[in-house]
């Protein structure tokens, strides 16, 4: 005999993660102790990052099949390093994840296959941007 009290039955559904406002416009990501160059560089692209990420969730958002590295930037037309760190941001928000799968680079190598997170999804689907 089962019990019914016992199981996932009545148990609460799981808590959908708050998901980061993409559109911010924040400071790019460096290393700890940056070259001068490379913080100078972090600078500039600060006032087009929320533009930047909004674009690749949406070249996201469109890809069936999700998208490597290479892919975002050969489909938005936003240069590969500063297109990684934005689906890096994307990926920490928690609208992006690893799918598991792997793909040619077309550079000799095979890149990580980046899908929409079912709270992503979720969250389109109910026309919320953020939390």
């Amino acid at each position: 005999m089962t019990d019914v009290h016992s199981g996932d039955l009545f148990a609460s559904p799981p808590a959908i993660p708050r998901l980061s406002d993409p559109a911010v416009a924040s400071m790019g990501a460096h290393h700890s102790r940056p070259q001068r160059t490379e913080f100078e560089a972090a600078s500039l692209v600060q006032p087009k990052t929320g533009t930047q990420r909004m674009r690749v969730l949406e070249a996201l958002v469109l890809a069936s099949n999700g998208l490597t590295d290479v892919e975002v930037a050969a489909t938005t037309g936003i240069y590969l390093y500063s297109a990684a760190p934005r689906r890096v941001e994307l990926m920490k928000g928690g609208w992006v994840e690893d799918s598991g799968q792997t793909r040619d680079t077309g550079h000799g190598g095979h890149g990580i296959v980046w899908t929409l997170t079912a709270a992503a999804r979720a969250a389109l689907a109910s026309g919320e941007q953020h939390g």
